[in-house]
């Protein structure tokens, strides 16, 4: 409601005093918070006691004449708590001990003769008071059933002097209120001697639920409700009413034994005194269906025409309602019903490629690129263009972002799978790749009628020929993109970028969009194609019999041949091999810090510098947070790489042979268990269909391996084109830094180079996202919770499979990957920064990603506290055949760094020592 100024009916021009009609055409700095309410109230013909209010200008003047400073932040601000307070009190016996102007008083005497005989309470209106951001309840005073014009103006004057209480005063400082210039009016208004009183609220604060009204009721007066010293009933009214048979009112109600009630005493003339209730009404609800009915109404009324939740104070004579004052609720809690639709968000897999806090445009290009590929790869199965856009919320929504961190929208997941039949299976094997712990049972394949299953069947049909038509030619597949990956990936000079301009950098990110990501289905056929042949090897393992399946899946693949997640710690391991067979060359490096390591190389060692050149060209983009634009790859820094060429040389033991005969061992001896265990329990035909599976499964997976290594130096291309545009942003002064480029979006970026761009002034909003994702760096999220209705408005970040945990454990249980049993100290690194030196230890992280690799020959064993067995810790460690376990709850908070642990890789099993 907008109010209009007009000119004060007072022939002054200063209003004293105001009517419930005058306070409505006058700002709030004139009445006060409590009286605009309630001129509000009035002239939209509530049923409001009759009233006036006397304004800031009598406040004003008033502590002028008792000598108080109306500029409060200076006085007070240099006080403690104590020297504040006795301030305070000079100045409210100051304004007691000084009485109001002769003419304030006479206007006061002559309003008050309206009333009669009439008691009035007083109570205090500061300007800012019930306002929505504050609505000082009970931090002033207000006095009742006063009689006659010295016992009200003595109340006014009280109320004036309660502006200034230790409370109010530190509410304002707890709300950030001003100090300066404080102003309150005051409002006397006819006194109702109710039989029942209370408060209501048109939204419930206990619960959040703006679908209920609450109301606590008591006998007598209201202040027994507001101070609790009386009993209360409470009632939890449904604000919709419901249909024929009009029971709808009251969802829920707590009846107290209100054997008290606080009523005037009027044989005394004054003061309030608790009286007994009739034992029979004591037991009663204090509140007829009547009266329960007019409030509701009165709720619903109120908060629609001021759009705003309102507590309300009311009270009742018989069934006469008045409606003492309303305010704007300041503060809901999160709706405990919560209303929309259910999302669940995981990252057990996608944290392996995007670990810790992202920046905005790692996190924006990810969005992008899964829902680029999703379409792809929709089209090329010959899914109609039409449902592919029918599902384009869908593929713009498979990943959301939380506090810096990204997570699957495991709806939109699920959603996918039911284009292909056997949705039950598909969701079970899916969820055994991505290492979900925790199913999500809500969602389930639809229950079709016979009708729609006939409509619906040769859909799933032709789907289905044309996913096995694309799994029969994959290997090919493979080979063929591959083939056509390298032949795009040379035609980018990456030490040409420096050279071009701006817009012609903007291109090249469009050439890399268009000629590499989106002709990505193939590795998206094959992740299903694992997805489906590691379900199959699993439940034929398990439908023989075999005991610890899971272990010995595990150590079926290992010791495969040409896995290039492996290839690059190989070849380091080579490269160190090299140098400790020159005694004197493996002493010089020996005596320097690694940093000098490739200069020293260059000079003594040239053929050796050369191959860690050659490591850096076709390995440099595979780097621990490979996928995040922001990380410093190895072929921007070597350090990363002379740090483990560093532990590689302090270990005579380490060798690439010795790592591959470890393999081969492992593998042989799985193969024995399980061929044997197939061909006994499910005859020979099934142990030739097995091993045809699992060579499939084994292929597979070191296609995935080998097609990610691609996709690393994808987003190396990316990150190179990306930071040359950050450097000639910088050079002009859009940005401050070149690395400043992270904190914008690919949208952003795009929208700068089309024209479309909401805002240009890059500087402040990097400067707000830098200080909003440092906050993140130092606020954990579970990976795996549910959202309901807006999603980050009312999102707890709750696993609710959380167990408590028990930093006193002795026994930690993951799922082993490869087998051996290992005794050393752990070597705990949170930060990928952290990574140098583990000597022998057992390297224990929450999670890894391929530019781990390298640094795992170093370690006696793996703990990973997040991941599964397809996980590219799991699939590294056994190629490696290293003792690993992954997914261990709870593992880097409760384990210590340097603690000895005993870690059993078939079992799962970590003994703290």
């Amino acid at each position: 409601m907008t109010i209009t100024k007009i000119q004060s009916p007072l022939p002054s021009g200063e209003v004293l005093l105001a009517s419930s009609t005058e306070a409505l055409l006058l700002e709030v700095g004139y009445v006060g918070g409590k009286a605009r309410q309630l001129a509000w109230l009035s002239h939209n013909q509530y049923p409001v006691p009759d009233w006036f209010v006397v304004t800031t200008h009598v406040f004003k003047a008033h502590i002028q004449r008792a000598g108080v400073p109306g500029l409060l932040a200076d006085k007070l601000s240099h006080l403690d708590a104590e020297q504040r307070g006795a301030l305070l009190a000079q100045w409210r016996e100051a304004i007691v001990a000084t009485s109001l102007a002769e003419a304030e008083v006479e206007l006061i005497e002559k309003r008050l003769s309206t009333f009669g005989e009439q008691f009035v309470a007083v109570r205090s209106s500061a300007v800012d008071e019930d306002g929505a951001d504050a609505s000082f309840a009970g931090q002033m005073d207000s006095f009742l059933f006063r009689q006659g014009a010295t016992s009200v103006i003595a109340a006014i004057v009280a109320c004036f002097a309660s502006v200034y209480s230790d409370r109010a005063i530190a509410y304002r400082l707890e709300k950030g209120l001003k100090l300066d210039d404080i102003a309150g009016a005051v409002v006397v208004q006819a006194m109702v001697d109710s039989e029942v009183s209370g408060v209501l609220f048109s939204a419930n604060p206990n619960n959040g639920q703006r679908d209920e009204i609450l109301v606590s009721a008591c006998y007598g007066l209201g202040e027994g409700v507001v101070s609790g010293e009386c009993e209360t009933d409470e009632f939890v009214l449904q604000r919709q009413t419901g249909g024929g048979n009009g029971d709808s009112l009251v969802k829920s109600q707590t009846i107290a034994v209100k054997d008290q009630a606080l009523r005037f005493a009027r044989e005394q003339g004054t003061g309030l005194v608790k009286l007994a209730v009739d034992p029979q009404q004591q037991n009663s609800p204090c509140l007829t269906r009547d009266q329960l009915q007019q409030l509701r109404a009165a709720a619903v009324s109120i908060s629609r025409a001021l759009e705003a939740p309102q507590d309300i104070e009311w009270a009742f004579v018989g069934e006469q309602l008045s409606i003492l004052q309303t305010r704007p609720i300041t503060r809901l809690p999160y709706a405990v019903a919560r209303k929309g639709n259910r999302f669940v968000w995981d990252n057990s897999n996608i944290e392996e490629s995007y670990s810790g806090v992202c920046l905005p445009l790692t996190l924006s290009f990810a969005r992008m690129a899964y829902k680029t590929v999703y379409e792809q790869t929709m089209k090329a199965l010959g899914f109609g263009i039409a449902t592919v856009a029918s599902e384009h919320f869908v593929f713009d929504h498979l990943i959301g972002y939380f506090r810096g961190r990204p997570y699957y929208n495991i709806n939109h997941w699920y959603h996918g799978l039911s284009y292909l039949p056997g949705f039950k299976t598909n969701k079970d094997d899916l969820e055994r790749m991505m290492g979900l712990a925790d199913p999500v049972d809500f969602i389930v394949d639809k229950e079709l009628s016979l009708g729609d299953k006939i409509r619906k069947t040769p859909g799933l049909i032709v789907n289905l020929i044309r996913l096995l038509r694309e799994f029969s030619r994959i290997h090919r597949s493979v080979d063929h993109f591959q083939q056509h990956f390298q032949a795009v990936y040379q035609t980018f000079d990456r030490e040409d970028f420096q050279s071009q301009q701006l817009a012609e950098l903007y291109l090249l990110t469009q050439r890399l969009k268009s000629d590499l990501l989106e002709s990505w289905e193939v590795p998206i056929y094959n992740d299903f194609y694992v997805m489906m042949m590691n379900g199959k090897v699993r439940r034929l393992l398990e439908k023989a019999g075999v005991a610890e399946a899971n272990t010995l899946q595990n150590n079926l693949l290992a010791g495969e041949e040409g896995v290039e997640s492996t290839e690059p710690t190989k070849a380091l391991l080579a490269i160190a091999d090299a140098i400790k067979q020159d005694g004197e060359l493996r002493s010089l490096l020996a005596a320097h810090p690694p940093q000098q390591w490739l200069l020293l190389l260059e000079i003594q060692a040239p053929a050796i510098a050369r191959r860690c050149d050659a490591y850096r060209e076709r390995y440099g983009d595979r780097c621990i947070g490979e996928q995040k634009f922001e990380t410093v790859s190895v072929r921007q820094d070597p350090a990363f790489m002379l740090s483990v060429l560093d532990n590689y040389l302090n270990n005579d033991e380490l060798s690439a042979e010795k790592l591959a005969a470890r393999e081969r061992a492992t593998r042989a001896a799985a193969e024995q268990i399980a061929f044997a265990a197939i061909k006994k329990t499910l005859g020979a035909g099934k142990l030739k269909t097995f091993k045809k599976v699992l060579t499939n499964f084994r292929l597979g997976v070191k296609n995935r391996e080998n097609m990610r290594l691609n996709r690393s130096r994808m987003f190396g291309l990316f990150r190179s084109v990306y930071l040359e545009m950050g450097r000639q942003l910088a050079l002009h002064r859009v940005i401050e830094q070149a690395g400043d480029i992270f904190y914008l979006t690919v949208t952003e970026l795009d929208d700068y180079f089309t024209g479309v761009c909401i805002q240009t002034n890059f500087k402040a909003l990097v400067a707000a996202r830098r200080e909003e994702y440092q906050d993140y760096k130092g606020r954990e999220v579970p990976h795996h919770f549910a959202t309901t209705g807006m999603i980050y408005h009312e999102t707890d970040y709750v696993y609710p499979g959380q167990n408590p945990l028990d930093s006193d454990a002795s026994v930690l249980q993951g799922t082993g990957c490869y087998p051996g049993k290992v005794t050393q100290p752990v070597r705990l690194i949170l930060d990928p920064g952290e990574a140098t030196s583990i000597d022998g230890k057992i390297l224990c992280t929450r999670r890894t990603d391929p530019g781990w690799a390298p640094l795992f020959p170093s370690a006696a064993g793996i703990l990973v506290e997040r991941g599964s067995t397809l996980s590219h810790s799991a699939v590294v460690a056994r190629e490696l055949g290293i003792p690993a376990i992954v997914g261990i709850p709870g593992l880097t908070k409760i384990i210590k760094d340097g603690q000895r642990v005993e870690m059993c890789g078939s079992s799962g099993k970590v003994i703290l020592q």
